[in-house]
């Protein structure tokens, strides 16, 4: 999976410590995976603000990624999403409360997703869904994987 190779490193604003992770994707990265996991982020944003979000961080000229060249010529995306704090689920003990809490997230997750649809081929979909659950800070559920499927193909 392309995104598993590519560069990121994390900046921190001196006056609010706000974050963000400039990330260089990969050559092989698909600009279409990049350009949706960026729309399925604004769209949650705008169906349920209140869920935390990584927000794209715009381009001077009001874009979303920039093209930056390698010293060895190669072109590669380059995006900023902002950092959310927290801790990965996976390393800390799940109590019923919590899991609860998870619970509860997904399922708003999912409602905001259900309404979102890019048209991407079929393998565009798995590598979304696969970087979702990766990223996104909940757990992967068929609740999840249903409102991804709904994209389209």
């Amino acid at each position: 999976m392309a995104w598993h190779r590519c560069r990121f490193y994390e900046i921190r604003g001196p006056q609010d410590g706000s974050g963000w992770i400039v990330k260089i994707a990969n050559t092989d990265e698909d600009p279409l995976i990049i350009d949706c996991q960026s729309e399925a982020l604004a769209h949650i944003q705008r169906i349920d603000p209140s869920i935390s979000v990584p927000r794209i961080r715009l381009t001077t000229d009001r874009r979303k990624t920039a093209k930056v060249r390698s010293d060895r010529g190669s072109v590669h995306i380059l995006y900023a999403p902002s950092f959310l704090e927290g801790k990965i689920a996976e390393k800390i003990e799940s109590r019923t409360p919590q899991l609860q809490r998870v619970g509860a997230m997904q399922v708003r997750l999912g409602k905001s997703l259900r309404v979102f649809f890019i048209p991407r081929p079929a393998s565009s979909i798995q590598d979304f869904d696969t970087w979702l659950t990766t990223n996104c800070p909940l757990p992967s559920t068929r609740m999840t994987r249903l409102a991804i499927t709904r994209m389209g193909n």
